[in-house]
């Protein structure tokens, strides 16, 4: 123990692997040693179930990305942003402590890690043609046994961006998908004025919002057919018509013949 005015000494011992002189820890090795035993990179770089890559997938029409296991919640990302790197840090199975699907604790465990904690995160520039997205993560990990030792290193992770169609893309180029119809009808003996259809329609032809919902349009004897993906969409733009001419709006379970 050192006393008052006298400096303390840095007590230093040789590794036990390559002899280098090292403040004492649990294992009695240096760091060079702890980092050749424990291949962290490997850990972080495998995907799910054991798979040699990581995807990250984008809708190849709306250009979103998947932010949910169950494909039901899409995003626009911007490339190298805050957001992006929380998508792909979610990706790598190795840094989900407690996820037991994607199979990373398993292989920690094998090889030798109890726990893994991210410590610092950053993007590696990539060409935005390559498809890939590398992250350079600082990592510290615990080892197995009684020692305990807690090793930290930096390590390059590459996730892989795939092509894959959302819900919705998919629902607009299938056929027979519409979930509601409004079917437009303007009641007029036979050569009388077809004005409030020619109204209608240059009204739908300046406001492209309202038109972005509609699947697919058929004419009819005596208006149109409007389809679309949700019932709240086809309420919208019953509304909107209803604002640009005087109508009667009727919900219904069944589709009227012309």
């Amino acid at each position: 123990m050192a006393t008052a005015g006298q400096p303390s000494t840095l007590i230093q011992i040789p590794c036990c692997l390559c002899g280098t002189l090292i403040v004492p820890n649990a294992a009695n090795q240096c760091t060079t040693c702890l980092a050749s035993q424990f291949d962290l990179t490997s850990i972080l770089n495998r995907g799910p179930g054991g798979a040699q890559t990581i995807n990250v997938y984008q809708c190849r029409r709306c250009r979103r990305y998947e932010m949910s296991d169950n494909g039901k919640r899409w995003q626009l990302l911007e490339s190298e942003s805050p957001e992006m790197l929380s998508l792909c840090l979610k990706r790598i199975p190795a840094l989900q402590q407690g996820s037991k699907k994607g199979g990373g604790e398993q292989h920690m465990m094998s090889s030798g890690i109890s726990s893994l904690h991210l410590v610092d995160a950053s993007w590696v520039w990539t060409e935005p043609h390559s498809r890939r997205l590398k992250v350079r993560l600082t990592v510290r990990a615990t080892t197995i046994g009684g020692a305990g030792v807690a090793v930290q290193q930096r390590c390059l992770v590459e996730l892989v961006e795939s092509w894959k169609q959302c819900s919705e893309c998919n629902r607009e180029y299938t056929n027979r998908t519409w979930q509601a119809c409004v079917q437009l009808r303007q009641k007029r003996a036979d050569g009388s004025s077809r004005r409030g259809l020619v109204l209608l329609e240059a009204a739908l032809a300046k406001n492209g919002d309202v038109r972005k919902h509609v699947l697919s349009v058929d004419p009819t004897r005596h208006g149109f057919d409007f389809y679309f993906l949700s019932l709240m969409h086809a309420r919208l733009f019953s509304s909107f018509l209803a604002r640009i001419a005087p109508m009667r709006i009727k919900t219904t379970q069944k589709l009227v013949s012309t």
